[in-house]
């Protein structure tokens, strides 16, 4: 499965580290708090980046966050990583 697809069948909204706000970044799922997009922490990831290099592009962002949100991901049929909620519905 391409990663863009694996990514939208995730749905992040139990995760409790991720929020999608309707005003900050289109809704897309980010990090609490941030402005920081999940998928771009876990693009990084599945380009090999390790959790320090993740940290070291991220500031701010913790090695259990990323961890956490890998773990989350693999746990809703992720491969390894490639998490995306789909977009929010329109009204």
């Amino acid at each position: 499965m391409e990663k863009s697809k694996a990514m939208e069948q995730i749905d992040w909204s139990q995760c409790q580290l991720v929020e999608s706000v309707p005003d900050r970044l289109s809704g897309a799922p980010v990090i609490k708090n941030t402005r920081l997009p999940v998928r771009a922490l876990i693009d990084n990831y599945d380009d090999k980046l390790s959790p320090a290099e993740i940290i070291e592009q991220f500031p701010g962002v913790t090695e259990e966050q990323v961890l956490q949100l890998v773990d989350y991901a693999r746990q809703h049929g992720a491969k390894r990583g490639t998490p995306r909620v789909p977009s929010p519905a329109r009204s």
